[in-house]
């Protein structure tokens, strides 16, 4: 009975010891921006180039790379000058209204003046 007392002193002393656990929760996920980006040809050295958003929460707003003749900021659309046969790099980041982001890059074939198809 003896060292049944002093063995339950030396647990109940080495519990005391030991830190209390700290719990920690699980970070919270939110979804990523999937997004694709397809332009079409304008003639008069001009793109209109659609931005694709999947997940997040709208309403969403675009920031173009280069900056559009028109469009962009809260629409998915933007007219971006083209010039000559060049190949541009066209570059869209789009954030949700919960501050979630997503971005595309990507290469366009410019077609000067050529007429739309």
């Amino acid at each position: 009975m003896r060292h049944t007392l002093a063995l339950s002193a030396i647990f109940a002393l080495v519990a005391l010891a030991l830190p209390t656990p700290v719990r920690h929760s699980a970070p919270v996920t939110s979804p990523v921006l999937g997004v694709g980006v397809y332009c079409l040809h304008l003639g008069r050295n001009r793109d209109e180039c659609h931005a694709d958003v999947d997940g997040g929460t709208s309403p969403y707003t675009f920031q173009w790379t280069p900056t559009p003749l028109s469009g962009g900021g809260g629409s998915g659309i933007a007219i971006i000058g083209c010039p000559g046969t060049a190949v541009l790099n066209i570059s869209v980041n789009v954030t949700d209204v919960n501050g979630q982001t997503g971005s595309y890059s990507g290469q366009v074939q410019c077609c000067g003046s050529c007429d739309p198809q």
